[in-house]
């Protein structure tokens, strides 16, 4: 079997995955539910794209396409900032600015004022739903910051 750069992409994401179930199952019992069952997941999806690439090789590679980095990268230097943001904000308050500013890099058409605005009000409701399912629902501790 040789190893083709889609299965070394397949391996290595096993190897990430098991990685991430070792790491969430390390803890303790109490509150590692969440972390347990989404490493479970990644896991078994980590396993099917290495099944795939086993048994139908190659077939990725036919509708491959090139990744459009310039357009990429802005987002990954939004993200870096947010994370150094983070710990001084809080989680809610550096999503909300997160969704704001690449949803209005990314979003054409829409003046600015207006597309900013539409930009707050589709985030808040977007967080309203993270706090309901991941804070009220499931108990998932978020970093604390400043405003939040």
């Amino acid at each position: 079997m040789m190893l083709t750069k889609p299965r070394q992409v397949a391996l290595g994401a096993l190897i990430i995955a098991l990685g991430l179930v070792a790491a969430s199952w390390a803890g303790g019992a109490y509150g590692y539910s969440f972390p347990r069952v989404v490493s479970l997941i990644v896991l078994t999806l980590a396993v099917v794209l290495l099944a795939v690439e086993i048994l139908a090789p190659g077939q990725a590679e036919e509708g491959a396409i090139s990744i459009p980095w310039g357009s990429i990268i802005p987002a990954f230097a939004i993200f870096f900032l947010l994370l150094l943001a983070l710990r001084i904000l809080g989680f809610y308050v550096t999503t909300l600015l997160g969704f704001v500013v690449i949803s209005s890099v990314y979003m054409p058409g829409l003046s600015s004022g207006r597309k900013i605005l539409l930009n707050i009000v589709i985030g808040t409701g977007f967080l309203a739903v993270l706090f309901g399912v991941f804070t009220a629902l499931l108990k998932v501790q978020f970093p604390k910051g400043l405003l939040l």
